[in-house]
């Protein structure tokens, strides 16, 4: 349970990633939906990643994107 919203986080960053930002904004906009008060933190507590690069890539699309 709850997994799925976390997996829309990743659609909404790998969206913003690519430049696809209505995309992003669609899948940001269905994670709000689902549960507005998730942060980019509760998104690297569920997936740590020892990448220092990708984790930084990822924390800066998410952030784009309000979280």
């Amino acid at each position: 349970p709850g997994a799925h919203v976390l997996i829309a986080m990743i659609a909404a960053a790998t969206h913003a990633m690519i430049g696809e930002d209505a995309k992003a904004a669609t899948w940001a906009s269905d994670v709000r939906a689902r549960n507005p008060s998730l942060t980019r933190g509760d998104f690297f507590r569920s997936f740590p990643m020892k990448s220092v690069a990708a984790r930084g890539q990822l924390e800066e699309a998410l952030a784009r994107r309000g979280f």
